[in-house]
């Protein structure tokens, strides 16, 4: 691989992590259309810690705020809820493993996937904000809209965000909670990639290979973050159901 198609891959991966248009999504259509092969584990682990950094700067007040109160009931809340909603899609990805990989694999199941991120942010056109407060059954609610985006064509993002402002939660509380929960499932499906760390990383010029698309996908993550943020905040974050709609027909056309 070389440095100019480590910062492709960083870019896409910083882009299509965060904004609800399904990371695996696109690579499964990718290695369809354009015969691009999967990254190795060491590089894909190092695209996983540079979009995990990017949540780290655009969400550093929260998490500062959330270290500095662990003793107060609303903190110890939140980490429960946290603790809660990831339960959902840690026991599909180790039970479903398998399953879940042979499935992105099938470009028809991919597109049916894009087409469920698609109507689900065209349904946050009448999401409102009435400010419901945080629960455990929204909680699981959450967790299992997290869990179902392991399958290639659904956005986890556009899954999370889009259940909790289907239930009233606030478009700020959706974002925040959206991606305090992808802290874990991120820092997750790293810890499974380490079990097939292999010793490429060791060959010539693949640690900058790495670095740099760790780069790529961290400075990208913050940018995609960021127009993810203005755009739910404008309410306008249901316009990406219609790339979500393309990428699905296409998918089922292939």
């Amino acid at each position: 691989m070389t440095i100019g198609d480590s910062i492709l891959l960083g870019i896409l991966q910083g882009i299509t992590e965060f904004l609800p248009v399904s990371s695996s999504g696109h690579l499964a259509v990718a290695q369809k259309i354009m015969n691009v092969s999967q990254p190795g584990v060491n590089f894909e682990i190092a695209l996983h810690l540079g979009t995990l950094l990017s949540i780290f700067v655009v969400l550093g007040k929260d998490i500062r705020d959330v270290l500095v109160s662990l003793k107060s009931k609303q903190t110890q809340r939140l980490i429960l809820f946290v603790i809660i909603g990831t339960v959902p899609a840690a026991i599909m990805g180790l039970s479903l493993k398998s399953e879940i990989s042979e499935a992105s694999e099938y470009l028809p199941m991919v597109g049916v996937g894009f087409l469920v991120s698609a109507l689900f942010l065209f349904m946050m056109r009448f999401a409102s904000n009435i400010n419901v407060k945080m629960n455990i059954t929204k909680t699981i609610i959450i967790g299992f809209a997290q869990a179902a985006a392991l399958f290639a064509g659904i956005s986890r993002s556009g899954m999370t965000i889009s259940s909790a402002r289907l239930m009233g939660i606030e478009s700020k509380e959706a974002f925040r909670f959206s991606f305090f929960l992808a802290i874990p499932a991120i820092l997750g499906s790293g810890i499974l990639l380490l079990r097939d760390l292999s010793t490429e990383a060791a060959a010539d010029g693949n640690i900058l290979v790495m670095f740099v698309g760790a780069v790529a996908a961290f400075v990208v993550g913050i940018g995609a973050l960021l127009i993810l943020r203005r755009f739910l905040m404008r309410g306008k974050l249901h316009w990406l159901g219609f790339y979500c709609l393309a990428m699905g027909i296409i998918s089922l056309l292939i």
